[in-house]
């Protein structure tokens, strides 16, 4: 199902609308890279059920235990719930704020208009009293009449001119308010959902603690009572002579642990050629990053760490799939490049990500999309 985006729309206004979340949205979308900056006309798929009808969860596999018990599912949505809160809020008190100062440009418009109005009117009465004034005085038709019509005319331009200045300068001042105001709620719109993603994946991981300890206090359960049960049977058959039998059982028992090792020898030779080929990436993408590591980089890029590519993977598990985790990393780094504000020229932009890559934060394909997407440096947005 498709949905066209209005103007004034959110992600978090649109996900309430249809019963879902801004993560489901993002994962259905993958175009948007921060989920503070949506434009109208542009069309948002949204989840479906079965049925065709918008649902709030479309998971690609029902997993055969829940993910997040109680009562990590509470407080996931309890943190949903304040970030969506907190966003309309700011949402709502920007937008009056910045209604306050489009009234102010409004009064000063009309106070100009009545002040070059009763410049007007005080110019053409003192244009019919002035000629009366000097012929009353003997000066009609001399020079001293012609010059003070004169002077009342420059007067009445210098008016004016401080009026339209006025004007101008009052609507200039407007105008950096209202960008300060709206640079300053972008801001902390991105440093809330900042703060949402990261207290959302702390949850996470304790819930997944949480699980996998329960799951080996089960494990080391059922090996014990595995155990009592093998020397319940060897007992036995010692008593009635059946030791053929047991020695079948035992066989039987140590099948699966035989399976287990061949299954574990598997995997690692596996993960072995994945580490081979992440090793020969790293030396492609290092020969072509190194270069450029030595650019004079500002202290703020030198010091600043993405959340590490082993910590989103582990997190991915739960929430996103690989590329997913991938495209949260680019939406962090580009968070941050907007917050810096700092021009970055190509060779300081490759040296910032190649020192990312060095340092093990991002993988491969991050490198790639950021020389795809920054090849020629960065520009801040004009505020």
């Amino acid at each position: 199902m498709a949905y066209t985006i209005q103007k004034g729309d959110t992600l978090s206004k649109i996900a309430k609308q249809n019963k879902t979340t801004i993560e489901e949205l993002l994962k259905l979308n993958p175009y948007i890279t921060d989920p503070n900056k949506i434009s109208a006309g542009k069309t948002l798929a949204l989840p479906t059920d079965n049925s065709g009808t918008p649902s709030a969860q479309t998971p690609a596999q029902t997993p055969t235990t829940p993910i997040v018990s109680n009562p990590y599912d509470t407080i996931l949505k309890d943190l949903e719930e304040a970030y969506r809160r907190q966003t309309e809020a700011h949402e709502a008190s920007t937008g009056a704020l910045l209604s306050e100062l489009e009234a102010g440009k409004q009064t000063i418009a009309q106070q100009a208009y009545d002040s070059t109005r009763a410049a007007s009117g005080n110019y053409a009465q003192a244009q019919r009293v002035l000629p009366e004034q000097m012929a009353r005085m003997g000066l009609h038709g001399t020079g001293a009449s012609e010059t003070s019509l004169v002077n009342l005319g420059n007067a009445y331009r210098t008016t004016l001119g401080d009026i339209n200045l006025a004007k101008t300068q009052g609507l200039q001042n407007i105008d950096t308010q209202k960008s300060n105001v709206q640079t300053q709620a972008q801001q902390i719109i991105s440093s809330a959902y900042s703060d949402y993603i990261n207290s959302r994946a702390n949850v996470l991981l304790q819930a997944q603690n949480e699980r996998l300890t329960k799951e080996s206090w089960a494990q080391d359960e059922k090996m014990t009572r595995a155990g009592w049960a093998h020397q319940e049977k060897m007992a036995r058959a010692s008593s009635s002579g059946g030791g053929v039998q047991v020695q079948d059982d035992i066989g039987v028992g140590i099948q699966p642990a035989i399976d287990n090792i061949n299954k574990a020898l598997e995997m690692a030779n596996k993960g072995i050629s994945v580490y081979q080929n992440a090793q020969t990436i790293q030396q492609n993408q290092g020969t072509q990053t190194q270069q450029s590591t030595q650019a004079n980089l500002p202290t703020a890029f030198m010091n600043y760490k993405v959340p590490n590519v082993e910590y989103i993977r582990q997190l991915s598990r739960y929430t996103l799939d690989y590329e997913g985790a991938e495209n949260a990393q680019i939406n962090y780094i580009q968070i941050f490049l907007e917050q810096q504000n700092v021009p970055l020229t190509a060779k300081q932009m490759e040296s910032f990500v190649g020192r990312l890559y060095n340092d093990g934060l991002i993988t491969p394909r991050v490198v790639e999309i950021l020389r795809s997407r920054y090849g020629s440096g960065y520009t801040p947005a004009q505020r």
